[in-house]
């Protein structure tokens, strides 16, 4: 699970991790975003405050705060691509 700056995000987020081996393919390539729902709506704020070195507070905060991914695009599962690119006509 990488950012689009490439940093790893695994480890501060293990929910996510975890329920994505629950899936049948080990290799696919998702697009979306990491969410944190709070008060009726979602929480940048409370992403932000996973992303921290300590494990103890990531371990806390991921069962006080659970995160969610909420998936744009499926773009390769397994050896299979699956996006399809667009091209514009003029």
């Amino acid at each position: 699970m990488r950012s689009k700056a490439g940093r790893d995000l695994a480890r501060y987020f293990p929910e996510i991790v975890a329920a994505s081996k629950t899936l049948p393919e080990r290799h696919f390539i998702m697009d979306g975003e990491i969410v944190i729902l709070l008060e009726g709506g979602f929480s940048f704020e409370a992403v932000l405050q996973r992303i921290h070195p300590a494990a103890t507070r990531i371990r806390r905060l991921s069962g006080e705060t659970p995160a969610t991914f909420l998936a744009f695009d499926l773009l390769k599962w397994g050896r299979r691509n699956i996006a399809v690119v667009r091209r514009q006509v003029n």
